[in-house]
């Protein structure tokens, strides 16, 4: 053959594709887009500059490694799904007298088509859409933002380079699937349904059992350490499940809709039913994608969008004090007079700075991350935050929260208890082998800790716990106050003062057993908190939006592929007398009972998943149950209403191919 005709075929086969072509390449610069923009970020000269920046980077790194994976599956999916279509044309190709290696030049030429206009196109968007989005992500993280162009030569190559491999891996499936296919295979697979899968049953309870599992593990599950280990299990039950329950459920549920005679004896369901059952197999992956596609949208967006929201009232109850000092080391060295040397540096360090304290919050305390068992204080286990603290300072730290001069008083068999996320209810506590009569508290004393690790909260006031120093050899010395300095300039104290007192706290001067020496800042913990979740955040909305680009285009391709394959039985049935308008009802009936069961299972996901996510989310310091729900139901709605926009405007393509 003459060379000059393979440019011509190859852009003839997209042309006459163009319904199928035009939003492949459109998500495919999207993609590129994305992914070029996240690695100018990261290699952005200004990211280190802004507190956390180090953080930021890694996030955005991780960010761009599931996007590039992501990517790679899509494009994969959505190019299997042109090839089915053009698999007729090919086949064609090879009885006019093309031989297979003639036809793998042409896929080739379209491939690099392809992979040029979206290469350029992407890379394009992404270098002029970058510096908008460092502002954006500058403006969530409340820093300020560059001027003028922003030039990655590093994301451009590597943006090449990944997606230049991810179009030479699909050029290779697509030639493979032309290799080992003959002419007439190529020619009827359009023609050539799927019989309903065998074994639907088993297929599709081993589906309810992997789903009622991953359930039970996010509604059972305490501790937030480990349901950061059951995650990505639960994660994985849910996909396999999700996919058994629609491949061989929806088999199920169409053999079930067939024995009612009311619903299936009728114009607009009596074929979609039937067509649904003829290919139900491929229909269930397809729809199952999408679940787990809406799944995911919802629960990035929902919860890293809840994380930001209540940024400030997290560190508000994380920093109780606006700047604080803490010193794990001997208990004996705790509960001596070597705080007050502690205690005067820090006075010192404030003179020197020429800042004056105010508000101040002291206390010692015994700390462990134990369990408790029949009522038992055990060092086992790391499930609870256990603290103990003598009498005396709490009354300090009661006078001070409640801004009187309220006192308790304890017997020396009695302890006050305050618990948070336990189940202990009991009337009697063991701690250090004595056994102490409880009454409750509900003023939490610890200042420092607070729901740092997501877990539960047991503090045990006693009057005199110097009876612990013998079983219990570490604690801690809590000192927080407030000051007359700003934001910034507290910062800068916390930082001075942790480096002073590495050099004052030890074994040469007298203690033992240092095992850390911290001191933090309110406004140091806003900057790294809105790192942490505005980073979060900026990597949901840029994953989500490509998802939501893939689960349309997912859509779109199921709707214009089945439309091709309905089009000759639709047109049989209007040749015997089926009018329009009964088409349309058909076609509506079909499409909204297959499609408002990804977004119906999805929710379903979601409710159950809630548990696990709050879990999750503990780990950041998060703990408001009704902002979480609040956000949760305000995502799904939005989501519901561009589904139902998605489904609308491909419901009219499915019609327009099945009219035409």
């Amino acid at each position: 053959m003459k060379i000059r005709i393979y440019p011509k075929l190859a852009w003839s086969g997209i042309s006459k594709n163009r319904k199928l072509y035009v939003p492949y390449i459109l998500t495919c610069i999207c993609t590129i887009m994305m992914y070029v923009i996240i690695m100018t970020l990261i290699n952005d000269g200004n990211i280190p500059g802004m507190q956390g920046g180090a953080a930021l980077r890694s996030i955005l790194m991780m960010g761009s490694w599931v996007l590039a994976a992501f990517s790679a599956l899509f494009l994969f999916y959505t190019n299997s799904s042109i090839m089915k279509k053009r698999r007729k044309e090919l086949g064609l190709y090879n009885v006019l007298g093309m031989s297979k290696s003639n036809i793998a030049v042409v896929l080739l030429i379209e491939n690099v088509i392809v992979a040029a206009v979206s290469l350029a196109g992407g890379i394009a968007l992404g270098t002029v859409l970058a510096r908008l989005s460092e502002a954006g992500l500058a403006y969530i993280l409340n820093e300020n933002a560059g001027y003028g162009m922003l030039v990655s030569y590093e994301a451009v190559i590597l943006g090449t380079a990944v997606f230049g491999v991810i179009f030479l891996l699909i050029f290779l499936n697509s030639v493979r699937q032309v290799r080992f296919s003959n002419a007439v295979s190529l020619i009827k697979s359009e023609n050539t349904g799927e019989r309903p899968p065998k074994g639907n049953f088993l297929i599709c309870l081993g589906g309810i059992i992997l789903l009622a599992g991953a359930y039970y593990i996010s509604v059972t599950i305490k501790n937030p350490l480990t349901a950061l280990g059951y995650f990505f299990v639960a994660v994985l039950m849910v996909i396999v499940g999700t996919y058994a329950m629609f491949i061989s459920g929806s088999v199920m549920i169409c053999r079930i809709l067939k024995h009612s005679k009311r619903y299936y004896y009728r114009a607009q369901h009596f074929i979609s039913v039937s067509q649904m059952s003829y290919r139900m197999k491929r229909n269930g992956a397809g729809l199952a994608s999408i679940c787990i596609i809406c799944t995911m949208v919802l629960v990035m967006i929902s919860s890293s969008a809840c994380l930001y929201i209540a940024t400030e009232k997290t560190v508000e109850m994380r920093y109780p004090e606006p700047v604080s000092v803490s010193v794990a080391m001997r208990a004996g060295d705790v509960f001596s007079e070597k705080t007050e040397t502690i205690k005067k540096y820090v006075y010192d360090m404030l003179a020197k700075e020429g800042v004056s304290a105010s508000s101040e919050v002291e206390y010692r305390s015994f700390y462990m991350c134990g369990d408790i068992k029949d009522g038992v204080i055990t060092e086992d286990g790391m499930n609870v935050n256990i603290f103990i603290l003598p009498l005396e300072d709490y009354n300090k730290i009661l006078a001070h929260v409640s801004g009187n001069k309220k006192s308790e008083s304890l017997g020396a068999d009695e302890a006050l208890i305050y618990a948070e996320g336990t189940d202990y209810a009991g009337d009697s506590i063991t701690a250090a082998g004595v056994t102490y009569k409880t009454r409750r508290t509900d003023i939490n004393p610890i200042r420092d800790d607070r729901v740092v690790t997501g877990l539960a909260t047991f503090v045990i006031i006693l009057n005199d716990p110097s009876v612990c120093l013998e079983h219990y050899g570490y604690g801690k010395w809590y000192f927080g106050f407030s000051t007359d300095a700003d934001g910034e300039r507290e910062t800068e104290l916390s930082y001075d003062l942790i480096s002073g007192l590495q050099d004052t706290v030890t074994e040469e001067n007298g203690f033992g057993g240092v095992r850390y020496v911290d001191s933090d800042s309110r406004a140091r913990g806003i900057k790294d908190y809105y790192t942490i979740t505005g980073g979060l955040l900026f990597i949901g909305i840029i994953l989500s939006t490509v998802f939501i680009f893939a689960g349309v285009l997912i859509i779109y391709y199921k709707q214009v592929s089945e439309g091709y394959e309905d089009k000759s039985r639709f047109d049989i049935m209007r040749n015997v007398g089926m009018t329009d308008r009964e088409i349309r009802k058909s076609i509506n009936s079909q499409i909204l009972t297959v499609f408002i069961l990804p977004p119906a299972a999805a929710v379903v996901h979601l409710m159950f998943a809630f548990p696990i996510i709050k879990k999750l989310l503990s780990l950041f310091a998060f703990g408001n149950t009704l902002l979480l729900a609040g956000t949760i139901a305000v995502c799904v709605a939005v989501f519901v209403i561009l589904y139902a926009a998605v489904y609308k405007i491909t419901s009219n393509a499915y019609y327009a191919v099945v009219k035409k």
